[in-house]
């Protein structure tokens, strides 16, 4: 969906730290698998690169600094049924 809407979107695969960072349209989506995860990395990163919209999939059990000033629209993908409350942007139920 995304290629479509947002061909130049990259897509940053992270868990504890950010793992690769490519144009969309160019990468193969890997799954890593290791419980909790940060989302500090891909926030500076965003905030660095002046990213205005973050999609994040994610199940939203990551943690981030408290002291992160996040000013990027920010909307987590869920994937399940349950959505819990996310730290701020929106949170969108995807499955």
């Amino acid at each position: 969906m995304f290629s479509e809407v947002s061909p130049n979107a990259f897509l940053i695969q992270a868990d504890f730290k950010i793992r690769s960072i490519s144009p969309l349209k160019e990468n193969i989506m890997i799954y890593y698998n290791h419980g909790k995860s940060s989302y500090t990395e891909v926030l500076e990163w965003v905030e660095k690169e002046e990213i205005i919209t973050l999609f994040y999939i994610t199940d939203v059990t990551g943690y981030f600094y408290e002291n992160l000033d996040v000013r990027n629209e920010v909307f987590w993908l869920v994937p399940y049924e349950f959505v819990p409350k996310v730290p701020f942007g929106k949170a969108i139920r995807v499955a």
